[in-house]
């Protein structure tokens, strides 16, 4: 399910995706290898693990378990894991 600010804008999910949500300019992707990808903030779309454009991957720990799902709220991403919750800014940043 793609979720911006609450609102429900469609399902977008494949076979490694565990969840997905938008927040400020980024896509948040929730992937069943206990990783977390943001797009870059100039281009939604472009998920290259390439810090010059600004997208990026986090690796979570095995401990929390899969993303069971992304939420946001005044410009965080919440990320709710089976056994754990994360709170990232927007920019990434933890």
């Amino acid at each position: 399910m793609l979720v911006e600010d609450g609102q429900v804008l469609g399902v977008a999910l494949s076979s490694t995706t565990d969840a997905i949500c938008v927040c400020g300019n980024r896509i948040f992707m929730g992937l069943k290898e206990f990783k977390l990808v943001f797009s870059s903030p100039e281009k939604a779309f472009v998920f290259t693990p390439d810090t010059t454009d600004g997208s990026g991957t986090l690796q979570l720990p095995f401990e929390t378990g899969r993303v069971a799902a992304l939420l946001t709220f005044e410009d965080k991403v919440y990320v709710f894991c089976e056994r754990g919750i994360y709170r990232l800014h927007a920019d990434g940043s933890a």
